[in-house]
């Protein structure tokens, strides 16, 4: 459970360092820019992965995730990768 609340947060933080790193762009602001994605972003992108990769392995310990509305491990397996496409998305782009 603290570990899918760890993750919940680390997903927060890169929710709003993309925000501001696109704002910063937009703004022109190039070393805001680079603070936020180099020194917060990927490292928040890296430990989501492990977390999640960890939270794979056990999926049990995700019941906000998974839950015990689905049956099969295929079906949960389906729901960690949508999200880890969720927490790469911005990864290539930035």
């Amino acid at each position: 459970m603290q570990l899918s609340r760890l993750l919940d947060a680390h997903e927060l933080i890169i929710t709003y360092c993309r925000e501001l790193a696109e704002l910063s762009a937009k703004l022109g602001d190039p070393g805001t820019n680079d603070l936020v994605v180099s020194n917060v972003l990927r490292p928040s992108e890296l430990q989501a992965w492990f977390l999640s990769e960890h939270l794979v392995n056990a999926r049990w310990s995700r019941p906000s995730r998974c839950g015990n509305r689905h049956k099969t491990k295929s079906t949960c397996d389906e729901m960690n990768a949508g999200l880890m496409a969720r927490v790469f998305r911005g990864v290539v782009s930035h």
